[in-house]
């Protein structure tokens, strides 16, 4: 098992909600919603593909 916050995932979902909040707050579009929702899945699933520690959300790693 891992901390939480070693996930790779758990860092790019973050940054892509980050990310989503400043694009709604300033109103600017970098990237289509459709283009963010492929580019999001494809990050998720390649990362899901390596991913070889189960998280441990409570802190105590053993």
């Amino acid at each position: 098992m891992k901390k939480w916050y070693e996930s790779k995932t758990v860092w790019v979902n973050g940054l892509v909600f980050l990310a989503a909040i400043l694009q709604a707050i300033y109103g600017k579009e970098i990237i289509s919603p459709a283009a963010q929702v492929i580019i999001l899945s494809a990050i998720n699933t390649a990362l899901r593909l390596i991913t070889k520690h189960e998280i441990n959300w409570k802190g105590d790693v053993e």
